[in-house]
Order: structure tokens, then sequence, then C-alpha cells
């Protein structure tokens, strides 16, 4: 189910110097390629995705972005019940990187040993733009649900997320795509808010 509200957008929410020491945080990980899943295990597959990622769990960063999830979650009127956030993911795009339309939920729900994610489901999620030193890397949203997609009148822009600092929090079924950096390096900041199974 698609809300009628797909997304909030939060421009230039997050300052210089914090977004700087995320960069800082995620390039201290350890990166590894990108990968998809495909035909349930995970695969590179540079034609959907090409990028760099590193994984983190600070709770600072936490502490910066779970109020806009909640935010959007009210102001959108989702009222979605959710209550953790999986691994924070750094993304980092250089020249020709992207990642095509996809969305973010599963298959199904988590089933972990771990009560924070066993039947939990991807339900609200979050990018934050790090930077502004390139070109490219746009982000789109569909603003139909696949099955009354029509074409390019259907897909908007976010321009905001060519700022540094800019956040847009969009329910997790929503379709979007980062088109491919032409110049320098994108970095950015997504996060996943689960919550117990729709069912």
């Amino acid at each position: 189910m698609y809300p009628k509200n797909i997304l909030r957008c939060y421009d230039k929410a997050i300052d210089k110097k914090t977004c700087n020491k995320i960069i800082k945080v995620g390039k201290s990980k350890k990166l590894q390629d990108a990968k998809i899943e495909a035909h349930g295990k995970p695969t590179v597959d540079e034609k959907i995705r090409r990028t760099n990622l590193s994984w983190t769990n600070e709770s600072w960063i936490y502490d910066l972005v779970t109020p806009y999830i909640e935010n959007a979650n009210i102001a959108n009127k989702w009222n979605y019940h959710w209550d953790w956030c999986e691994n924070i993911q750094f993304g980092v795009y250089t020249k020709a990187s992207h990642y095509a339309w996809h969305c973010d939920i599963r298959k199904g729900p988590y089933t972990s040993e771990d009560p924070h994610f066993n039947n939990k489901v991807r339900k609200i999620s979050l990018i934050l733009t790090l930077n502004d030193k390139f070109k490219g890397g746009v982000v789109e949203i569909w603003n139909k649900t696949p099955e009354k997609f029509k074409g390019k009148q259907d897909i908007f822009r976010v321009k905001e997320m060519a700022n540094q600092g800019s956040i847009i929090v969009f329910n997790s079924v929503t379709f979007h795509r980062v088109l491919p950096v032409t110049e320098g390096t994108r970095y950015s900041l997504v996060v996943w808010a689960l919550g117990n199974d729709w069912k």
C-alpha cells in the first residue's frame, strides 16, 4: 500500500560540520562493493547498482536522524509502528556510480534470534546527502504505485538532494533510483526503520 504522501523532504537539515564528521566515520570503516539480492543471494551487479558501502551503528547518528523519521511518519499520516533501525549504510558514489529503480522492502520479514529483527520489515527509509561536491547523482522517485505508473510524468526529481545536509524520508515500498554521478564523489547515508510485519 502506498501512502497518499509518499515523501517528506528536509532541505539542508544537517550542518556541514556534522555531515563532514559522518563522512569521516564512513570512510574509517571497510568499504565494500554494493550487492543486490539475486536468486536468493547477495550478488554484485554493476548494471543495477554500482556503489561502495560501509556500515556503522554509531548511536549519535541514530539520535541525529531518527527524529526526522518520526516527524515524517506523523506529518505524512502514515502512523506506522516502528521500533528499531538497521545498521547505518554509508554510500560512496564515484563517477558512473548509480543505483537503478528499486524499493527497499525485502521479500519477507527478517527471521532472526535477535528480537529487534525477528518478524520485522522495513517500513520507512531515510536518505541524507552528506556533501555537494558532485554532479549527477540525482535522486528520483515514482509518485505512483507500479500498477498505475505511466511513465515520465509519474517521476519527479528530488532537487534538494543535491544540497549538503538534505534529508528525504519515504515509505520503503516507494520505487526510487540514483542517476549516475558524472563528476566528483557523492557521499550519502541511508537508514531503514523496522517494525512488526504488516500481517
